[in-house]
C-alpha cells in the first residue's frame, strides 16, 4: 500500500464516530391533506349543486328570446320596406298632383285669357254701327277660331241654315229656331246689338 491507509467508510460510523453531515438544507413545503381535503369536499358539494342550474331552461329561454328578437327584428323591416313603398308611392303621386295642378293651373290661365280676349272681342263688336264694318270672332274655350266666319254684318244676314248652324254648335249654342232666331242668337253671343 501506499502512505495512505485505506479505510473503509463504515469503519468510521462502526467506531461510533460521526460521519460529517451536509450542512441542514431548508425542506420544501409538504401539502396540507387536511386543507386539501376540505378543498376537495367543498368542491364536490358545489358540483352537486349544479344540477340545480335549470341550463335548458335559460337555454330555451334565451333562444327564445333570440327568436322573439329576431321576430320582432324582421317585423320592423317589413315595417320599413312598406313604409318606404309608401313613401315613393306618395312621392309619385305628389309628382302627378303637381303636374295636374301646374296644368289646372295653365287651363285656368287660357281660359281667364280666352274670358277676356272674348269680352274685350265683345266690346269692340258692340260699337258695330253699320252693316259693313267689321266683325271680330272670338275663340271658343279651346282657343279656336271658326273658319269661315261672316266678316261683317251683311254676310252674317246672309248666312244659310247649314253655315250658320256650322257656327252656333262651334260655340256650344242651341241650335233651334227659325233661321232669324239663330242670326240673333249668333248675333248676341258676339256682342253685335246691330241685328
Amino acid at each position: 500500500m501506499s502512505g495512505q491507509s485505506h479505510v473503509p467508510k463504515n469503519f468510521l460510523g462502526a467506531l461510533g464516530a460521526q460521519q460529517p453531515q451536509p450542512p441542514p438544507q431548508q425542506q420544501p413545503p409538504l401539502p396540507n391533506f387536511n386543507r386539501m381535503n376540505q378543498a376537495f369536499q367543498t368542491i364536490i358539494q358545489e358540483l352537486s349543486y349544479l344540477q340545480n342550474i335549470p341550463n335548458a331552461n335559460v337555454i330555451q329561454a334565451l333562444q327564445t328570446g333570440q327568436q322573439n328578437i329576431q321576430q320582432t327584428l324582421n317585423v320592423i323591416q317589413q315595417n320599413m320596406t312598406t313604409m318606404q313603398q309608401n313613401m315613393t308611392a306618395m312621392q309619385q303621386n305628389m309628382t302627378v298632383m303637381q303636374q295636374t295642378m301646374q296644368m289646372t293651373l295653365a287651363t285656368i290661365q287660357q281660359n281667364i285669357q280666352i274670358v277676356d280676349t272674348r269680352s274685350y272681342y265683345r266690346s269692340v263688336n258692340s260699337r258695330i254701327t253699320g252693316e259693313n264694318e267689321a266683325i271680330i270672332a272670338l275663340p271658343n274655350f279651346q282657343n279656336a277660331y271658326p273658319n269661315p266666319f261672316p266678316i261683317n254684318v251683311r254676310n252674317l244676314r246672309g248666312l244659310t241654315g247649314q253655315n250658320l248652324d256650322t257656327l252656333l254648335a262651334f260655340y256650344g249654342l242651341q241650335v233651334t229656331g227659325g233661321l232669324d232666331a239663330r242670326q240673333k242668337c249668333l248675333a248676341k253671343y258676339l256682342g253685335i246689338k246691330l241685328l
